[in-house]
């Protein structure tokens, strides 16, 4: 194995931490959700880091990994309706 291959494997684990992550921060009780400054600023910062993380993971699927960014993050977010 190469030194790319683990880095590979290291963005995976923190690319898929990551999202559960959010997963949690979107959906998990409120006084459990993270605040750290403007709501707004704080969803583009996870899914940028997020995403970068997934683009150095699977770096042969760029555009696959903006697309299903775009539709988790509308998903996630349409799913708010439906958690108390």
């Amino acid at each position: 194995m190469n030194h790319f291959s683990h880095v590979r494997r290291a963005a995976r684990w923190i690319a898929w931490c990551l999202a559960g992550f959010i997963v949690f921060a979107t959906w998990g009780p409120q006084h459990l959700r993270p605040h750290i400054g403007d709501a707004q600023v704080e969803r583009f910062s996870a899914y940028f880091v997020t995403s970068a993380a997934f683009v150095v993971a699977y770096p042969k699927r760029p555009v696959w990994i903006a697309i299903t960014s775009v539709a988790v993050a509308i998903f996630l977010e349409l799913g708010q309706l439906l958690v108390p």
